[in-house]
């Protein structure tokens, strides 16, 4: 199955479980290069694009995304009654 109909599957799954009328839809990332590991959470409400400390891993930006995206939530309380997180791939927490 070609990586296009995986993406448009994955997006249709999570608008069927996740009714954007209905729920925040909050995305996070984290990525590494050679210079720095980065992440990026945006939603309606908010966005973060920081690179972190040389020495940490992808997973490390992962997590820090996750941590950014809950504080700046419980900061916003008033403004949503359901958010659902959507991290890239595999979930942080079950990568090597």
């Amino acid at each position: 199955m070609s990586s296009v109909k995986i993406t448009a599957i994955a997006s249709e799954t999570v608008e069927r479980r996740y009714p954007i009328n209905l729920w925040s839809h909050v995305h996070t990332d984290g990525s590494m290069n050679e210079q720095s590991t980065g992440l990026r959470v945006y939603c309606n409400l908010f966005a973060f694009h920081l690179a972190i400390r040389r020495d940490t891993t992808h997973i490390d930006g992962k997590f820090e995304a996750i941590f950014i995206a809950l504080n700046q939530l419980s900061a916003r309380k008033n403004y949503y009654s359901r958010t659902v997180i959507l991290s890239d791939s595999k979930p942080a927490s079950n990568e090597p």
